[in-house]
């Protein structure tokens, strides 16, 4: 690897490595809980959007490390089938939350959104651990 790819790369693995520890969603949801002793349907779906919005933040900033990893490899195709893989996850996540929030009631357009948010940013940082060099 040449010298310039080298430094490159240690550019690209640094942000990696100091957010590596990801946040915990499930306390995030559960104090917003607390903090809301009369549980009812507008609180669940606030404290899950809380956690939601900090998985999505996550989220984009893992993918955003993964894209310059792919894009950095020189490899268009991958960094094209990447984006639009993301942008297809995110209609599916739409459609599959409506599809549950229509069902079984409005709580779940959140909880369903922050079940997923949370899930994929896992499925993201574990793709960023493998194919970090």
């Amino acid at each position: 690897m040449k010298f310039k790819n080298k430094v490159l790369a240690f550019f690209i693995i640094l942000p990696c490595v100091s957010h590596a520890t990801l946040t915990d969603y499930s306390k995030i949801e559960t104090d917003c809980r607390k903090k809301n002793q009369d549980i009812n349907n507008s609180v669940v779906m606030g404290c899950a959007d809380q956690a939601s919005d900090a998985a999505k933040k996550d989220m984009n900033i893992v993918y955003q490390k993964i894209y310059k990893i792919i894009q950095a490899r020189e490899m268009p195709d991958i960094t094209n089938k990447f984006e639009a893989a993301q942008k297809n996850w995110i209609a599916s996540r739409e459609n599959w939350c409506d599809v549950q929030g229509f069902i079984i009631g409005s709580p779940m357009y959140s909880v369903c959104r922050m079940d997923l948010n949370i899930s994929r940013v896992n499925e993201l940082n574990d793709l960023l651990e493998q194919i970090q060099d």
